[in-house]
Formats: C-alpha cells, structure tokens, sequence
C-alpha cells in the first residue's frame, strides 16, 4: 500500500540528501507550510536543518520480503561518518491490505491549488530586498549585521519594514563561501521564485519557511506580511551559525519608534514567583495521589 511520511530535519547543522535504495520517486505533497498545489515526483531531495517535507512511498510495487531503504547522499559542506549515508530502512511484509481504504493504492495529483501563498504573483509585489549571507570578522552575518548588533541598538534596528498586508520579494545571495544557510523567516510563510534565476526544484514548490540558500545560490521568495504587527526575527537555522548570531529582525506594520503590540516581555502578564517545592504544588493539584505516609 501507499504509505505517507513527513519528515524533519532535526540535526544541528547536517543537510540530508535522501534517496530511495532502490532510486524509485517518491511523490511530494506537503513543505512546511502544508501541502503543495499540486504532487510532485522527485527521485532525491535537499533537506536542510529545519526543513519539513512530507512525501508518500508506493509499498505495493516491492514483494513482500524487500528491504527498502531511505538513503542520504549527503551534500557539499557535510562531514561524513560511518552510516550517516543511513536514515531508516522499510520491511515489505505480505500482511493483508484493507482495500476499502481509498488512500491504500492511490497518489493524488491536484492537493491544494487553492494555497494564498502559492498564488502570490511577481507582479503583486511592492517591494524587493536583497539579505546577503556572508562572513565579517569571523562571525557569520546578514546584510553585515548580527543578533549583538540588534541588542546594541536596544532591538529597534530592522533590516526591512513591510507595512501590513505588503506583498514583498526577498532575495538571499549566500556570498559567505564554505557553507549553506537554511534561512528561516519568522511569521510568514512564503513561495520559493527562483534559484539563481532559474525555477525552485520540484520538492520545494509549496509553502515554504525554510529554504536551503547553498553555496553561490540566490534565491528569491515571495510572502505577504501579516497578519500581526511587530518585530520578527530572520536567521540561519544552521545551529552552531544561529547561535553564534547570525540572526536579524525585521518589522511589520511598524515606523520608527513605534510600540511593538505584540512584543512577549511587555504583553505577557507577570506571574508571582511561587516558593513552594515541586511536592508541595503536586500535593495541592492531586490530593488524592499523596502517599497518606
């Protein structure tokens, strides 16, 4: 039968290139936002940190006995160790299949044409930006700027400001040299335009907010902005390189020196500092699980 699978990429800084053992296609269905337009057969993929793609597998073209493999090729930039070209492995068994199931033996082609994200047009755009991912002074930066610039700036300085509702073109142009940039935009999801001009792979033409920005690679997305006001943040979601400060905010909806209404610190109630111990608060909440000893 058909089996679905949505898989994240949860290391800290390895990008995965997964691929069948047996190089059968996999059909994509869903990014991290939710489901494409429209299925798409890939044979192997980019996965990078953070990253969510969700695909179906057709077990019903193996007999029952096969070994199937999920495989990763790797890419540029990865250390590679024994068995890290591993993800996970599928046993076909012969047990019965319920046929009354009508997902167990079919791949859909139309799943989601009606995605706002996926509808947004070059020609919608106000705007375009272009964030350029390098390295200064042996920190990884965005536009030459860190997350200890923001703190320095008392977190008003923003590298774009779209008005609410605006629909904008971003471009980011990985000029750092050594290293891919998965980069993650906080609060919207957006639609991948272009790779270096040319169209985005297949996997990756759904809601997107994550996209794998590899080595000499522009690439352009489209989102509109909303529908919060505030500040969000922008960053590499390469652990070590987010936490080493390769992350900025942006703003929507915001002029300079305007209240953030949706800002955590100042929106959320205090609590009142609680002195008890952890038997004491579980003692109140469950009473009747207290060892009458």
């Amino acid at each position: 039968r058909v089996y679905r699978f949505r898989m994240l990429n949860g290391c800290i800084s390895r990008s995965l290139r997964p691929r069948l053992s047996t190089r059968d296609p996999v059909t994509m269905v869903a990014t991290d936002g939710g489901l494409m337009p429209s299925a798409q057969q890939v044979v192997s993929w980019r996965q990078a940190t953070a990253e969510r793609y969700e695909f179906l597998v057709d077990f019903s073209r193996y007999a029952p006995g096969t070994r199937v493999q999920l495989r990763n090729l790797s890419n540029d930039n990865n250390v590679d160790y024994q068995h890290t070209d591993k993800i996970m492995a599928f046993d076909v068994t012969d047990d019965p299949v319920d046929t009354s199931d009508p997902t167990a033996h079919r791949i859909p082609t139309e799943l989601n044409p009606g995605d706002a994200t996926m509808a947004l047009r070059t020609r919608d755009a106000v705007r375009r930006r272009r964030l350029e991912l390098g390295r200064h002074n042996g920190h990884w930066v965005i536009n030459d700027r860190t997350w200890e610039d923001v703190i320095a700036s008392g977190f008003t300085e923003v590298v774009a400001d779209p008005s609410l509702g605006d629909v904008e073109i971003w471009e980011f142009e990985n000029r750092s040299g050594g290293w891919f940039h998965p980069m993650h935009v906080h609060l919207v999801d957006y639609q991948v335009l272009s790779r270096n001009g040319r169209p985005p792979f297949a996997y990756e033409r759904g809601p997107k907010d994550t996209v794998y920005v590899g080595e000499n690679e522009t690439v352009a997305v489209i989102a509109r902005f909303g529908p919060h006001r505030g500040r969000y943040v922008i960053h590499c979601h390469n652990v070590p390189h987010e936490d080493h400060d390769m992350m900025v905010q942006y703003s929507v909806g915001l002029r300079p020196g305007d209240d953030d209404p949706d800002d955590p610190i100042e929106r959320a109630p205090s609590e009142p500092h609680d002195d008890r111990s952890d038997d004491d608060v579980d003692a109140e909440r469950y009473p009747d699980e207290v060892d009458a000893d």
